[in-house]
Order: structure tokens, then sequence, then C-alpha cells
């Protein structure tokens, strides 16, 4: 998998030590890091210092897309974004999620 952050590309071939490195390093991170299968496949976090941050994740096309109902802290972030390199499939149920084009809850009202 591809680990892209604000300032560019930490790897295209990612391991646990990458992701670990890009976590910690609140300077060089910038406020987004993404890890990717392919360009529609991914992950995502934004947020800066030890966050808080929100997450996405992209399964395919646009109808797909789906953001975390609340933010996390930036190790929560991390594990998550473990998880997904080792593609355990528990950091989809560890959060709720909601599809990108859905209201907001409190607009649901």
């Amino acid at each position: 998998m591809k680990l892209e952050h604000e300032n560019g590309t930490r790897s295209t071939d990612a391991t646990e030590a990458d992701v670990w490195a890009v976590f910690a390093d609140d300077a060089g991170r910038g406020c987004f890091v993404i890890l990717s299968e392919s360009d529609q496949v991914y992950m995502q976090a934004a947020g800066e210092g030890g966050g808080p941050f929100t997450l996405e994740y992209r399964d395919g096309d646009e109808s797909r897309h789906y953001h975390c109902l609340h933010t996390v802290a930036r190790s929560v972030a991390e594990q998550a974004f473990l998880k997904y390199l080792q593609r355990d499939a528990t950091w989809k149920t560890d959060f709720r999620w909601r599809h990108l084009e859905e209201k907001p809850w409190w607009k649901i009202w």
C-alpha cells in the first residue's frame, strides 16, 4: 500500500514502521495522511499534532465513501491505519461510520 501525507509520499510499499513514523512526525506529516490500495480505495486521517483527527475511508467509487462520526486521538488513528495495512477488517467495527452523502444526524430532525 502507498502511504502519503501532506508533504509527500512516505512509502509506496508501506510497513508498520512507516505508519508509526508518519504519525510520530507531527511537523513533517502536515495535516493529513492517506494509506491507499488504489486511487479509489483508501483510508485517510486529517488533523494536526496529537489530534483530534477525522477519519474517512473509500472502498471504490463515491457511493462507497464514509466518514467516522466522531474525532479520534492520534494514537487511535494510528491503530486504525495499522489494522487497515494488515487487512484486519475490525477497523470497520471499531468506529461508527456514515456515508459521506448522508445528512448529518443533527440536520435530520
